[in-house]
């Protein structure tokens, strides 16, 4: 369980920005194993390790600082407060952290020594990209870490002088600058989001009834309305602390929470009856209606809720005098007429006379006045109505004073009034609701589009980095080269360094795959092929690796099973497959391909080797968690792999799925949709 999830099961943030805590702490161990390398490297330089240790120490307290803050942006971001505060407060962090950074080109690279420089420019343009795409609304950001950490570096990079050293310099310049421009537009969606949540706020609290938003999977409240709060009796902050529940009484006997969340997703919205406790015990009864609304992948229940105690006292007072009744009728913040067995106006409330200024003097004894906005509507209402007798909240457009034209919810009863037939029909305004549900269908759009725009600079960034990365890999290589002439020591660091590098330009080659993946640049064009050929040529692929360190691999997939695939994305997920046995067997123990019995269509890769721990493997295919270790013979990964392999599997409709024990070994199923049998292997 990661630090974000634990706060929020102790309801220290909301549900909706655990993720931000959590992204904002991977990001920041990222970015002190980034500076734990360039400590590394730094170490075969004549620096002192006390230098060492100070910076170190600088840029880590600057990254525990920038969770705090990201975990605070996250939430005010979504109660739409205080963002101005902790725009500036960020600000002047990633001002402190850009010195921080370009502090180390002075502190730990000697001028005379490029190839440091460069590798510590690549780091910063890393995070400046990294930045961007994790807290975009924020304009300034980018630019306060980019200028004080490059400017120290560059200054250093161009003193050298030569190609190299101005090419670096524009490089690292122009991937700030590309972040920075990125940041403006993301920040331009991002106030646009803000007036939408400025919006969605005011319409909230204009509406006259209780509005509650819900998290669908725990029943949390996430937001509510003055009026809710007023007719609990709760302050806001009890109730954003509160469970659905805790408030709603049928949800403690014969209703369940989940049961009935997969009963609104399904028809979309719902009405129930309801009774309600109020802060002091008391419980009074209401009519709900519940909108499901999806956003970002994430469900909610959107609920408005009205106290219809008033409305039962009449139900329960039908049969006394008129007079009485009267009264009753016109306490109600109900729109309210009664119409007689002919369908003639035989009472208005004053509600109904302010709403559509039609006063009883002059509809009494005539037709209902016409205030349906669609003629189809009316037709349908009567039409339920005559059928079942009653009818509940049904959404019309109605013309209000005015011809403005207002959303109502119509409800209609037909009862026996003092010995005569007549039919009672109310209408509750919801525009305000509607307008909150349209304001929430643009935040939705707006949040695909932002998500669309990062997965494209995704892609942008990872091919731009692989070019900085080939000629830090160059500098490298002729480095070691001359102090291998001269037999010094440092080519030992070097190597080290260099194979830092070559984890770092495998794992772009992987988020570069896996944002083509996602975008749908990557499509899987399928063919039919033999399995056991297709796995003979994957084995060859390991097969020094596995010699080298005494490992058998055997193939046991019959010659007559065939698949469907795309050829090279399948061989992307055996080899990784194949590649992560081998990494973790030892001299003597073995590696079988198989084809299941007890699963047709799927292939296998089983090993006896070290297995893994109920965390890997509950966690291994997910790209949000880190779950590498260390080969048997010290071999180490990106952590990318497998989440990758396991895309691969869902563009081809199959499955990647996994089974292992700690100490005996682990096997992986590869299931795709079955094939005929071919007579000729392709």
């Amino acid at each position: 369980m990661n630090i974000g999830q634990k706060a929020l099961n102790k309801k220290e943030v909301p549900p909706a920005y655990a993720q931000t805590l959590s992204g904002s702490l991977l990001a920041a161990l990222a970015e002190m194993a980034a500076a734990g390398a360039l400590a590394v490297a730094a170490a075969a330089f004549p620096v002192k390790a006390p230098v060492i240790a100070g910076w170190l120490v600088l840029v880590a307290g600057a990254a525990i600082l920038r969770v705090y803050y990201s975990s605070k942006f996250g939430r005010l971001a979504l109660l739409g407060e205080g963002l101005a505060l902790w725009s500036r407060a960020f600000v002047l962090l990633m001002l402190a952290r850009g010195a921080a950074w370009g502090a180390g080109g002075w502190l730990l690279f000697p001028q005379e020594f490029p190839a440091g420089q460069a590798l510590l420019l690549l780091f910063i343009a890393a995070i400046v990209a990294q930045t961007t795409m994790s807290i975009s609304p924020l304009r300034m950001e980018s630019a306060a870490f980019a200028v004080p950490s490059l400017l120290p570096i560059s200054f250093l990079l161009l003193q050298t002088g030569g190609y190299q050293g101005y090419s670096l310099a524009a490089v690292g310049w122009g991937i700030c600058g590309l972040s920075i421009y990125l940041a403006g537009t993301g920040a331009a969606g991002g106030a646009t989001g803000g007036e939408s949540a400025s919006l969605y706020k005011k319409l909230m609290e204009q509406a006259g009834e209780s509005m509650f938003v819900i998290d669908s999977a725990t029943g949390v409240f996430l937001d509510v309305n003055s009026a809710a709060c007023r007719a609990l009796g709760y302050t806001r902050q009890e109730l954003l602390a509160m469970r659905v529940e805790q408030v709603e009484t049928r949800f403690n006997g014969d209703m369940h929470w989940d049961s009935h969340v997969q009963e609104v997703s399904k028809k979309g919205s719902d009405y129930m009856p309801g009774a309600h406790k109020r802060k002091d015990g008391t419980i009074f009864p209401v009519e709900v209606n519940v909108q499901h609304l999806l956003l970002d992948g994430r469900e909610y229940i959107v609920a408005l809720a009205r106290d219809v105690s008033e409305w039962k006292n009449v139900m329960d007072k039908l049969g006394e005098n008129e007079k009485q009744l009267t009264t009753i009728l016109e306490s109600i913040p109900l729109s309210i007429m009664i119409l007689d067995d002919k369908g003639l106006v035989k009472y208005l409330n004053l509600g109904f006379m302010d709403w559509y200024g039609v006063f009883l003097e002059q509809a009494s004894g005539k037709p209902e006045p016409d205030i349906w906005a669609d003629p189809a509507d009316r037709e349908k209402f009567y039409s339920l109505l005559d059928r079942r007798g009653y009818v509940a909240d049904f959404e019309a457009s109605h013309k209000g004073q005015g011809g403005a034209w207002q959303w109502a919810m119509v409800s209609g009863v037909k009862i026996i009034l003092k010995g005569e037939p007549v039919t009672m029909v109310t209408r509750r305004d919801i525009t305000p609701l509607k307008e909150a549900e349209k304001s929430l269908r643009a935040a939705k759009i707006q949040a695909e589009e932002a998500t669309e725009l990062k997965d494209q600079f995704v892609s942008l960034v990872s091919h731009d980095l692989r070019s900085p990365l080939g000629s830090i890999q160059g500098l490298l290589r002729l480095l070691r080269g001359q102090w291998s002439q001269r037999g010094e020591k440092g080519p030992e660091i070097i190597d080290k360094v260099i194979g830092a590098s070559d984890m770092m330009v495998t794992m772009v080659d992987q988020l570069l795959d896996i944002s083509r993946l996602k975008t749908g640049k990557i499509v899987p064009q399928k063919e039919r092929f033999s399995a056991r050929n297709f796995l003979d040529d994957c084995t060859e692929s390991v097969s020094y690796l596995a010699e080298k360190k005494g490992i058998v691999i055997t193939n046991d997939v019959s010659r007559e099973m065939f698949v469907e695939a795309d050829r090279a994305l399948l061989a992307e997920v055996v080899n990784n497959l194949l590649s992560n046995a081998v990494k973790f067997c030892s001299a003597g123990q073995r590696i079988t391909l198989l084809s299941p019995e007890d699963k047709p269509g799927a292939l296998a890769v089983r090993d006896n080797g070290t297995g893994m721990d109920d965390y890997t493997r509950n966690n291994i295919f997910k790209h949000e968690v880190k779950t590498t270790t260390v080969g048997t013979a010290g071999e180490k990964g990106t952590g990318l792999g497998l989440p990758y392999c396991h895309d691969i599997m869902k563009a081809h409709g199959g499955s990647l799925t996994v089974e292992s024990e700690k100490g005996k070994g682990t096997t992986f199923y590869i299931t795709l949709p079955e094939v005929r049998q071919a007579d000729t292997p392709a």
